[in-house]
């Protein structure tokens, strides 16, 4: 692949992404979606475990920087609104799209590996569902305990926070 053609490529993705964007504005689904968050819980950690479980959702069917692009500006608001830091709601989001990238039917990363290893896939699901469970704690964890994600952004840029 050539500079040129990953360039359309990233545009391409970009365009899609908004022009989808704008049509879920248009149809008012930020303003749904968030009345319906809201209307489970108000808690910041159950906010972000829904947050979680749609991104979980969104890692097994699409790749992470169309669902990152469409959905972040959608959560976003809704999560600053209830207390969570941005940055850490950027972490989770990052960490919950890479758990994505493991999750059949589209785990891009567990394909290309084993392609790559000249593995069938059956073959890596055993020790694949033991890491992507640890994968999931963490992720769980980082829910619950705010602080471990933002201690790093505090020491480096305490202006930021």
């Amino acid at each position: 692949m050539t500079m040129e053609q990953a360039s359309a490529d990233i545009y391409i993705t970009v365009a899609a992404a908004t022009a989808f964007a704008w049509l879920l504005a248009f149809y008012r689904i930020p303003t749904l979606l968030t009345e319906a968050l809201l209307s489970f819980t108000r808690h910041p950690q159950g906010i972000l475990l829904l947050i979680v479980a749609l991104f979980v959702f969104l890692g097994t069917f699409m790749d992470a920087t169309p669902a990152i692009l469409i959905f972040v500006p959608i959560v976003q608001p809704i999560a600053v609104s209830v207390g969570i830091h941005p940055i850490h709601l950027g972490v989770l989001v990052v960490m919950t799209m890479a758990f994505g990238l493991l999750t059949l039917p589209y785990g891009l990363c567990t394909l290309i590996a084993c392609g790559i290893a000249d593995l069938p896939v059956r073959q890596v699901l055993g020790i694949l569902h033991l890491l992507m469970l640890a994968e999931l704690l963490i992720i769980v964890l980082s829910v619950f305990f705010p602080n471990v994600v933002l201690l790093l952004p505090r020491l480096v840029a305490p202006q930021w926070l």
